[in-house]
């Protein structure tokens, strides 16, 4: 394909035009100023008729092959079940289409591979969709364990709970065969969290799951990286939504809510949560943060503000040639995490991981 560099728009084509790509990344994308949604892709005609009266999209295709031959689109989002991410992210490489991959990144290390050789040999942008790594409390967390403020980090704690409705999933979310289940379809968020905020590697990894209606619902993970941080993660998918995290620290905790805007508390060592000075700084943290807070709640707070921030990320990258920064590794490696985590709660055994890069 020609250079992108100096583009004045990028044009994007999606394929898949499902909960996420309606709710998700067609708000964002149309939303952008440097960003025009050139054409949609979906099997099911009912989705891209509801893509195209909501977002006012020309150009459909229900075969997505016919869109990617098209000279005028720089970039493509993969935003369709697992089980087809490898063979359409390897045929939009293929077509020197710029991707940008939903997690997971695909089913298995094979796929991977595939995946890693056709973007080789493409010579494109090539970024994984694991929005939370862009959520502003993540970044801000990044900070924190950079700078040692917290003292030595000893153990995190994560609860994870989707809060969606059973009935109004598709069915592929509730089965490992087609990539759905909380170890594979949420979880993958976590251990990229894992490697993200401590910027090293996982070392050891033990799950249990439930199959309560659906795969691997609910679940626990727990996990060593390579420095000896213990891990704990939580994942539900079908109970109240809840989206905590604690960094325990020698010197503090740093305590979490992706859902909240002034979800981010320092509890210093020898105080707790409860105590008045802390309850008083909560207070003045929440009125502070509060304008704030209302303008983000318009564009549908920080969460979905990720999402822009990853779309803005790999826009930039494309229009001046600069790396983007969560590569097709960081997502092979969450796949590794994964298959890892599948394999301990089939086996009840915990599995040792690979450090090496």
């Amino acid at each position: 394909m020609k250079m992108s560099i100096g583009l004045k728009k990028v044009n994007v084509g999606l394929i898949g035009c499902g909960q996420v790509a309606i709710n998700r990344h067609l708000p964002i994308l149309k939303s952008l100023d440097n960003v025009v949604v050139k054409a949609v892709s979906d099997i099911n005609e009912t989705s891209l008729r509801h893509a195209v009266r909501r977002f006012n999209i020309k150009d459909t295709y229900t075969d997505y092959r016919q869109m990617l031959s098209r000279d005028d689109i720089h970039a493509v989002g993969v935003l369709v079940p697992l089980e087809l991410h490898a063979r359409a992210g390897v045929d939009v490489l293929n077509a020197r289409k710029h991707l940008l991959l939903e997690k997971p990144m695909c089913r298995t290390l094979q796929e991977a591979e595939s995946l890693k050789n056709a973007a080789d040999e493409a010579g494109v942008k090539v970024m994984m969709g694991l929005n939370k790594r862009w959520h502003r409390l993540m970044l801000r967390a990044r900070d924190v364990l950079s700078s040692r403020d917290l003292g030595k980090v000893r153990l995190i704690n994560l609860v994870y709970s989707s809060g969606q409705d059973r009935e109004h999933v598709p069915a592929w979310r509730k089965q490992r065969i087609s990539g759905g289940g909380n170890l594979i379809e949420n979880g993958v968020h976590c251990y990229d969290l894992w490697r993200f905020l401590l910027q090293e590697e996982i070392s050891e990894i033990y799950a249990v799951s439930g199959h309560e209606g659906s795969d691997d619902e609910p679940a626990v993970v727990t996990a060593r990286s390579e420095s000896g941080v213990l891990l704990n993660t939580t994942l539900a998918d079908f109970m109240p939504g809840r989206n905590e995290m604690e960094i325990f620290g020698e010197r503090q905790v740093l305590s979490i809510s992706q859902h909240r805007f002034e979800g981010f508390e320092f509890t210093p060592r020898g105080t707790c949560s409860g105590d008045l000075a802390n309850r008083m700084k909560r207070s003045t943290r929440f009125l502070r943060e509060l304008p704030a807070g209302i303008s983000q709640y318009r564009y549908g707070g920080d969460y979905t503000e990720s999402f822009r921030a990853m779309w803005i990320h790999f826009i930039q990258a494309i229009r001046t040639n600069s790396p983007v920064s969560c590569t097709l590794e960081d997502g092979q490696r969450a796949l590794e995490i994964t298959l890892a985590a599948l394999s301990s709660a089939d086996t009840g055994q915990p599995v040792r991981l690979s450090t090496s890069r």
